[in-house]
């Protein structure tokens, strides 16, 4: 499952740094795919508040800068960058500038390029995927994935949702024997292994970046359900391609919209590959009541980044999809999912006093400490929407 911090969100979004590309072909030749990925991932990584506080005006030019620098490294014209940004982003009407994008579209525009990047790429090579690389505010490196592995090691979920809620969901998806389950961002792969302990014939695939959860869902999967047909993919979810379209008996991408760039957008993904009569569960934040700029900031997102509870429901409308079940996150599961991040990154200090990346670990957990105690407890909600795709009512979507 994804991970849906409620303070700080630590999302791949692209530093302001233009200066390093004049040093790419010194730096990083283009042959070595590896390293050439990892320096594209650490162009998109964390952005910190102070930077965007200071000089918003400032990272909004490089951020323009960056995109037609990506552009003519691919050798896309600058009238199908904006094409794709427009198709990529779902915006509503043409763009003939980035100038025209806010800034949170032209961070969801460089992640587009990354992977575009990677897709020319590999027509000439055969290197697998490399984990990304986040860079703070003060242009430390550390490993996005090792962050999340360091927060969340304490959790069974990725999530702000109980055990107990996980069981009602599991019971609430009847499934006959031989279905076919897909489950994006699968995180540590409870959601998955769960199904598969209860319906041992079906077969599950479970996608997530991570090599640290990927590592993790494997062990549990040999320790716990060693004869289920489950296969995990350590790959971006946007890029993994079904064999057949419209396959699966069960969807899922839980907290992690931002890879298909927001909630309609994964609707829209996972509609795709569900099969008739199918379902389609996803998890999403929510604005219990309107976000205080300050909030806002704090998180690095904009008001329009999320919907309410209603606008989430109602988008699967907009998909041809019937909403039948909400399984709403209490605070006290907001609460055991933010805590345990603060616990696991001190006791991880402790016992790693030596470790390069400890003040950076700590420096963002507390932050995020700070902006879900003085804000986000109070404002943003969290629920696991359970959609049915070609229910009784519902309008197709071509």
């Amino acid at each position: 499952m994804g991970r849906s911090p409620r303070g700080l969100v630590v999302s791949v979004v692209p530093t302001p740094g233009y200066a390093i590309l004049a040093s790419l072909d010194k730096e990083i030749p283009a042959q070595d795919f590896n390293r050439t990925i990892q320096w594209l991932q650490a162009q998109v990584a964390m952005t910190g508040p102070k930077t965007r506080r200071k000089a918003p005006d400032k990272l909004k030019k490089s951020l323009c800068k960056t995109s037609h620098a990506r552009s003519d490294e691919l050798g896309v014209f600058k009238d199908d960058l904006y094409l794709l940004a427009q198709e990529r982003l779902a915006l509503k009407k043409p763009i003939r500038s980035p100038k025209e994008l806010t800034q949170r579209d032209l961070q969801r525009l460089h992640h587009v390029m990354i992977y575009r990047s990677q897709e020319v790429r590999e027509q000439t090579m055969n290197f697998g995927d490399s984990s990304g690389i986040d860079v703070d505010e003060e242009g430390i490196g550390m490993d996005m994935w090792k962050f999340f592995d360091i927060t969340h090691r304490e959790h069974i979920l990725c999530n702000p949702m109980s055990l107990e809620k996980l069981e009602q969901l599991i019971t609430l998806l009847p499934l006959k024997p031989g279905a076919r389950v897909l489950d994006i961002a699968t995180g540590k792969g409870e959601f998955l292994i769960r199904l598969a302990e209860r319906y041992r014939q079906m077969t599950g695939t479970g996608v997530d970046f991570s090599p640290y959860c990927i590592a993790g869902v494997r062990r549990k999967h040999r320790e716990r359900v060693p004869d289920a047909q489950l296969h995990f993919l350590e790959m971006d979810g946007a890029r993994y391609v079904p064999e057949a379209l419209e396959s699966f008996d069960l969807v899922a991408c839980i907290g992690a919209s931002w890879i298909y760039g927001g909630h309609r957008g994964t609707l829209n993904a996972l509609r795709k590959m569900a099969a008739p009569e199918s379902w389609i569960v996803v998890g999403e934040p929510y604005w219990r009541h309107e976000p205080e700029s300050e909030y806002l900031e704090a998180i690095g997102v904009k008001r329009n980044d999320f919907g309410t509870h209603d606008q989430n429901v109602e988008a699967g409308r907009e998909h041809g999809l019937e909403a039948v079940y909400t399984l709403v996150s209490s605070q006290d599961d907001w609460d055991r999912y933010e805590g345990l991040q603060w616990y696991a990154a001190e006791t991880w200090a402790s016992d790693h006093r030596d470790d390069p990346d400890v003040e950076t670990v700590l420096k963002r957990v507390r932050e995020s400490k700070t902006a879900y105690l003085r804000w986000g407890r109070e404002t943003l909600g969290w629920a696991i929407y359970v959609f049915k795709k070609g229910g009784y009512g519902t309008v197709p979507v071509g």
